[in-house]
């Protein structure tokens, strides 16, 4: 129904380019992206865009590059996940593969919510509800700090305008995007961090890439990576 309308919308009017900004319009527009017009189409190519939001594969390009990231574990089944949490401690945070996931099965796009788990009561059925696929979601460590974001424009390689930003507040101060944030000066340091990982998902255009900083204990962790403006 959404790409039928969008594609009727195309159709019919005299556009020179069209933005999708959202994951959700991203994720179905890559898979259907065949049967789009000649309308310039501004977001990555398919297999890149795949990777940048595949949070499992950019969380092991992160640690191959150096950078932090807190205590993780990939389980396969409720008993490694348990296992884990074991290990970790409460609380920890269930974050599913991919930000957005669309079923080929049932032809529908799911919503993968990070959440913050905190006792043993819910965190089987949480588990469980965020399962993607043959995907269950990794299992992370909770780390103090606020979110630093890095905006990168980038271009054959070439970084065309670079951002940064910090997370004053959150919608949801257990987890969630971020309802007011602050411009902070571009540190070089973090923008090269981030075109690394770019390059090394073959990805061009623009993107966020999020990290987790805690000013007091001087650390700084690798989050995600958002193929999107």
């Amino acid at each position: 129904e959404f790409l039928r309308s969008v594609l009727t919308l195309v159709s019919r009017n005299d556009y020179e380019a069209v933005f999708p900004v959202g994951d959700s319009t991203i994720t179905v527009l890559q898979k259907f992206r065949e049967e789009w017009p000649k309308v310039p189409l501004v977001m990555a190519d398919r297999k890149s865009y795949e990777k940048v939001s595949d949070k499992f594969f950019c969380q092991r390009l992160a640690a191959s590059e150096g950078l932090s990231l807190p205590e993780t574990y990939y389980p396969q089944s409720v008993e490694e996940m348990e296992k884990g949490v074991e290990r970790i401690g409460f609380p920890v945070v269930l974050k599913p593969r991919y930000s957005r996931f669309y079923d080929e099965k049932t032809g529908t796009l799911q919503v993968g919510d990070t959440q913050l788990v905190f006792e043993g009561k819910t965190l089987r059925e949480a588990f469980l509800r965020l399962r993607q696929g043959d995907s269950f979601p990794c299992v992370q460590k909770w780390v103090p700090g606020k979110g630093l974001g890095v905006e990168i424009l980038l271009k054959q390689g070439r970084v065309l305008a670079a951002f940064c930003h910090e997370r004053l507040r959150e919608m949801n101060p257990l987890g969630s995007g971020s309802s007011a944030a602050l411009s902070v000066p571009v540190s070089q340091e973090w923008v090269q961090a981030g075109v690394s990982l770019l390059k090394g998902c073959g990805y061009e255009g623009a993107a966020m890439v999020e990290f987790r900083v805690d000013k007091q204990a001087g650390k700084t962790w690798f989050m995600e990576v958002n193929g999107r403006f």
